[in-house]
Parts: C-alpha cells; structure tokens; sequence
C-alpha cells in the first residue's frame, strides 16, 4: 500500500509541476510533459543517489574544516520507487506526445 501511495504522489508532484510549467510558459500540457518528466527523473537520480555530487562537496567540507581525512563513498546506482515512478512517466509522456504529434511526425 505504502508503495502505491509513493508512486501516486510522485506522478501528482510531477503533474502539479507540469501544469504549473504550462501556465507560466503558455504553452500545451504534452508539450511540457516530457521534459518535465526528463528534469524530474535528473533532479531525483541527483539527490537520492548516495556518494553522488552532494555528498562529494559534503565530504571535502568536512575534510577541510577538521583536517581529518573522510573516505569516500563508492558510487554506486541504487535506484528508489520514486525514480522509476518518474521514469515511467517520461516514457508514456514521450508516447503521449509522439501519439498528439503523429501528423508531423508522419
């Protein structure tokens, strides 16, 4: 249960966030969808992978400040519910808009 209410609010943040997309850029729903979408799946594999970016920046400040050497973390990909979620909502939005534009792409 608690699984579907991830993915639930996880497809509602991302749709709140594409619709407030369209309305301050004027532009279609499906058209914003998909990169909504790719900027979500990037913004959740940035701040949910563990030893990425973030923690790097944390780990020299530390180092720094106490003169102490932190070993670094192995990088290592471990994706999460919500990443997925956002992955496949990219996927059915670029099926979405390839279905909304098929006349062009045709």
């Amino acid at each position: 249960m608690k699984k579907i209410l991830v993915c639930l609010f996880t497809i509602l943040v991302i749709g709140v966030i594409n619709y407030l997309c369209t309305l301050f850029m004027e532009v279609k729903f499906v058209d914003a969808s998909f990169f909504v979408g790719l900027c979500s799946v990037i913004f959740i594999n940035f701040f949910t992978s563990p030893g990425g970016f973030t923690s790097d920046i944390a780990r020299l400040q530390i180092q720094g400040q106490t003169g102490i050497k932190v070993d670094q973390e192995k990088s290592r990909f471990n994706p999460s519910l919500p990443f997925y979620t956002a992955i496949i909502y990219t996927i059915l939005s670029t099926i979405a808009t390839f279905i909304y534009y098929r006349a062009y792409f045709l």
